[in-house]
């Protein structure tokens, strides 16, 4: 479990290693398979020069050994009598027949293989494709270029070649690559010569120049990758972390607007109570009705001021949520720059929020189901509108519902007419409450007034002990 998470952690890093061995291997294949191929080649114009020259003069054996030699390797030591070809090479007439550096590396030497004119005849006159020489089977081949050649399942193949109106022929030790046909070529190079019989030694010797270039510029280029990778990160760790302030200071400025919200609405009642008592018979006395206007005009100018902050706090909040919004669409932005698990991570938290976003239209969930799903996207645990909205409507719900227990026909009428607070009162008496059941009836009453008349968040206890209320009841969320 620990390696596949450490696997998936530096998947990418694996990946770019493998990507860059793969780029080695193929460049180190293209090279040697080019190299073999420029050999090959150069065997051919070799052979050709040899031919012509043929031709064109009287090559004898000792003009033909002056040539040849000089496609031979010098020994190291002078005691060696033998000098290794580098194009093994031999010309053969009636009457002899010779061949430049006799080495065991050039083995079966041509002379051997061929020694005489006469037996070259016999072998190319057979008419099959199939011929036999001293016990051993080769496949005699006619190539594209006019050339005649045979090849042994050990691939050794021999271009061979006749003057004409003679009787003189010049044999040669092909170098691997004896089939007319690229595709064959290149697989006889991958599976005998790069596989079987090149060593790490040698693969790395012909190509350690380019190895070493190729792992230069893939350490850059991945260091400038994994900086970028890192910056963008870095960036849009810094933006989450702008992102969460901002959010912060919204849920704080809302607490202080719903507190200036509850300070008004408060005042607001408490003005409507003093002109409730200006207005009723039961302050008559002048110096009391004084004291009340006084009071009336502080409250209005102590309102006045709280609204004139409210709108401040208003316009402040309006403010963090369109940069709340920009920093949304910077996110957006910058979410594509992450890497793929990085971006994955945060695609798959941006789907669970959306998830939990069209939840909040399932149809009758438990309340505290209700409640779970709204903290998932809103921005403070005790903001949730839409919870609280089908709360107090589920609430209003319930207390006609038991109401209704209660009366029927015209008293019931009656008694649905009449306001929260009485209809409270009339299930109360009917169904023997409790204190603590009626205190927590009438603070759901007044919370849920401030609620629909001025938009005034109750606290987060007396949201839970309300939905607490509403699950013993059979009432379930509208939506």
């Amino acid at each position: 479990m620990k390696d596949s998470k450490l696997v998936k952690k530096y998947r990418f890093d694996i990946s770019w290693f493998f990507v860059t061995l793969s780029i080695i291997v193929l460049i180190n294949i293209a090279y040697m398979y080019s190299r073999d191929k420029t050999l090959n080649t150069v065997e051919k114009t070799d052979f050709k020069v040899f031919t012509n020259l043929m031709y064109s003069t009287s090559l004898n054996t000792k003009r033909f050994l002056h040539i040849s030699n000089a496609l031979t390797i010098v020994p190291h030591s002078s005691k060696e009598k033998t000098r290794q070809a580098l194009f093994h090479i031999a010309l053969i007439t009636p009457k002899s027949c010779v061949e430049n550096g006799k080495h065991s590396r050039n083995k079966p030497f041509l002379c051997d293989l061929f020694p005489s004119a006469d037996a070259i005849d016999k072998v190319l006159k057979k008419t099959n494709t199939k011929i036999n020489i001293k016990g051993k089977s080769y496949n005699k081949i006619e190539y594209s270029t006019k050339e005649l050649g045979i090849s042994n399942v050990r691939n050794n193949a021999y271009l061979i070649r006749k003057r004409k109106n003679t009787n003189k022929w010049i044999v040669a030790k092909k170098r691997y690559y004896y089939h007319d046909s690229a595709w064959e070529n290149f697989y006889f190079f991958i599976s005998k010569r790069y596989l079987q019989t090149s060593s790490l030694e040698s693969k790395f010797h012909y190509t350690k120049h380019s190895i070493y270039v190729i792992l230069l510029i893939s350490f850059l280029l991945w260091l400038l990758f994994k900086s970028r990778e890192r910056k963008n990160a870095n960036k849009y760790k810094s933006l989450i972390a702008e992102s969460n302030k901002i959010k912060s200071e919204i849920v704080e400025k809302d607490r202080e607007y719903n507190i200036l919200k509850n300070q008004i609405y408060m005042i607001e009642e408490e003005v409507k109570d003093d002109e409730l008592k200006l207005t009723s018979n039961t302050t008559e006395d002048t110096e009391d009705k004084r004291i009340i206007l006084e009071r009336i005009r502080k409250k209005t100018i102590q309102q006045t001021r709280l609204n004139e902050t409210l709108i401040t706090l208003r316009d402040e909040i309006i403010n963090l949520e369109a940069r709340g919004e920009a920093m949304y669409d910077l996110l957006d932005e910058k979410r594509v720059k992450l890497n793929s698990d990085q971006r994955n991570l945060e695609y798959q938290k941006l789907t669970h929020e959306t998830k939990a976003l069209k939840q909040l239209w399932r149809h009758e969930p438990t309340w505290t189901r209700r409640q779970q799903i709204e903290m998932k996207v809103s921005l403070a645990q005790d903001n949730l509108p839409f919870t609280l909205t089908q709360a107090f409507i589920a609430f209003e719900r319930h207390i006609d519902d038991e109401v209704e227990k209660c009366f029927d026909g015209k008293e019931l009428e009656e008694a649905l007419d009449k306001t929260l607070i009485k209809k409270i009162g009339i299930i109360s008496r009917h169904n023997n409450m409790t204190r603590s059941q009626q205190d927590l009836y009438h603070e759901i009453r007044k919370a849920r007034n401030k609620w629909v008349h001025g938009a005034i968040y109750p606290s987060k206890e007396l949201l839970e002990r309300l939905l607490s209320a509403l699950e013993k009841t059979d009432v379930a969320p509208a939506l």
